[in-house]
């Protein structure tokens, strides 16, 4: 216990670590507020990894970093700038390479397919898609869009892109030829898609819960009603929500949590 003691009482170990975690501690709030802002707006920072790689980062910016710190401070010592210059230059690749990561693998696209909501990422579909251009313009610097994928209406066509995504081909919610903005008629043809309340809490015991949670969060401070909404499941990275959208309108109100 006694070395313990004096290893933390070697002047300026202390200091040095806190002002190591506090220079750390200003680009690591800031790169948490654009994650949880901009690129992965709730619930895609809980659900599509937000929250997965921002943690690592915070764990090398503000933990391991400021701790090397302080076990190599020692006041007088001749490597002193060496080793804390090694330190601070492995804790910048490390963040410039999470903060890379989290911004290239943010949620792109809110893909409807198959009565379901799929997340897609812009790498996922740059192997699968022709016209890039033409989908790079719909995206949008705050978020992911949704959008429809509409396949051909020629059954052998579409039954031919089904077959190949389910032989090994690309996933059909990639095909970002087939994505289509979410227009009034699109919303329209999708209302009818949407999930019985009923029939998903015979099924699943714990909906009622859920649902009531969903009513507290989002419903009790509007006036909105659980059948003025159309309910569609959301599938992400890390788990499943249901997205909660106005029947009339089709803008996105709240979610439910599974």
């Amino acid at each position: 216990m006694k070395p313990l003691i004096e290893f933390f009482r070697q002047p300026g170990k202390i200091r040095a670590f806190a002002a190591h975690l506090a220079i750390s501690a200003a680009p690591v709030g800031l790169l948490a507020a654009v994650v949880y802002f901009v690129w992965y707006p709730p619930p895609y920072f809980e659900f599509d990894g937000g929250w997965t790689i921002l943690r690592m980062v915070v764990l090398v910016d503000l933990v391991i970093g400021p701790l090397l710190t302080l076990v190599v401070y020692r006041r007088g010592k001749k490597e002193l700038k060496r080793d804390l210059s090694v330190i601070g230059a492995l804790q910048l690749m490390a963040f410039v390479y999470g903060a890379g990561l989290m911004m290239e693998y943010r949620p792109a696209f809110i893909v409807y397919a198959e009565k379901n909501f799929y997340s897609v990422p812009w790498p996922d579909l740059v192997p699968t898609t022709r016209d890039l251009a033409r989908i790079e313009a719909m995206r949008s610097g705050r978020g992911p869009v949704m959008v429809a994928l509409v396949l051909p209406e020629d059954p052998a066509t579409r039954q031919g892109i089904r077959m190949s995504a389910n032989s090994g081909g690309p996933r059909v919610t990639v095909l970002g030829d087939y994505y289509q903005p979410m227009t009034p008629a699109i919303w329209r043809s999708m209302v009818k898609d949407a999930l019985d309340l009923d029939v998903l809490m015979r099924v699943e015991p714990k909906a009622k819960d859920d649902l009531e949670r969903f009513r507290q969060r989002f419903l009790d401070k509007s006036t909105t009603t659980f059948d003025k909404l159309a309910f569609y499941p959301a599938v992400f990275r890390y788990g499943v929500v249901i997205f909660a959208f106005d029947r009339e309108t089709g803008s996105l109100l709240g979610w439910v949590n599974e």
